[in-house]
């Protein structure tokens, strides 16, 4: 080697020695010696799995509180939560007992319900809802469930705080009565899914599909909110499976203009 690589060396190992000095130093604390105390707490026996480094010890103003948070305490069992794409709600489906659901939204600044409706809530109601969809612009959300064989779609407006009996009825869709279908759709007890589901297809329409399990029967139709009318004629398809399949989750991709369907058994 070289002479004046051998300096060239020198000087590198001297700058980084000088580099990690700094950094001893920065992590310097007028408290104490508290290298020895965190050297300590990472070798006790204590239950932590995951230990401190203790050059972090300067730097915990920074790491604290990067998120905030709060318990909202819910008055029933949640089925499922989602944010609104427009970061404004928290919307919830939660279950009381089998005859009554409940949809609420809580303010992500107050914290506050904003929203809340009942589904079902009657003696003969059985009702199986799961999730809540929202268009892009998070101004609609609509919600499938069934009710003891009969299949709906309940849509409503961010802007409604409170709805009447008479604008609940409107903007809830009797998917039986518009397919002609009977009501012997057996669901699975311990199963959250109503056999039903739906996604928004631009603003105001909706894709939703079932699955009709008398005889096995896939149906899929688009919905206009606006007019509330079906689109175009729906689609029936008989099913290669057995009468325990259901529908778990739909999506439109807007890029393709595809709307692609899942069920538990494809």
């Amino acid at each position: 080697m070289s002479k004046e690589s051998k300096e060239n060396g020198e000087d590198l190992n001297l700058r980084r020695l000088k580099i990690f000095e700094n950094v001893e130093s920065d992590c310097s604390d007028d408290e104490g010696d508290w290298e020895q105390e965190a050297i300590l707490a990472v070798n006790s026996d204590s239950g932590r799995t995951r230990k401190p480094h203790p050059f972090f010890k300067n730097y915990k103003g920074l790491l604290n509180d990067l998120v905030l948070c709060k318990s909202v305490k819910t008055m029933w069992f949640i089925i499922n939560m989602a944010i609104s794409f427009d970061s404004k709600v928290a919307i919830t489906i939660t279950m009381k007992n089998d005859r009554t659901y409940f949809i609420k939204m809580y303010s992500l600044e107050s914290k506050e319900i904003v929203f809340e409706e009942m589904i079902g809530g009657g003696e003969k109601n059985y009702i199986k809802c799961k999730e809540i969809v929202q268009n892009d612009n998070a101004t609609l959300f609509a919600t499938s469930y069934i009710d003891d064989g009969k299949f709906f779609v309940r849509y409503m407006a961010k802007t409604e705080k409170v709805r009447s009996p008479e604008l609940i009825k409107s903007s809830t869709l009797d998917i039986n009565s518009l397919l002609k279908l009977d009501d012997w759709t057996m669901i699975i007890d311990g199963f959250a899914e109503p056999f039903v589901s739906c996604c928004f297809v631009g603003l105001d329409t909706l894709f939703v599909f079932l699955f009709y399990t008398p005889k096995k029967t896939h149906y899929h139709f688009l919905y206009n909110t606006k007019t509330n009318q079906m689109v175009g004629s729906p689609v029936e398809i008989t099913l290669d499976c057995n009468a325990k399949n259901f529908p778990v989750k739909c999506f439109y991709n807007d890029d393709k203009d595809e709307i692609y369907a899942f069920y538990r058994q494809g």
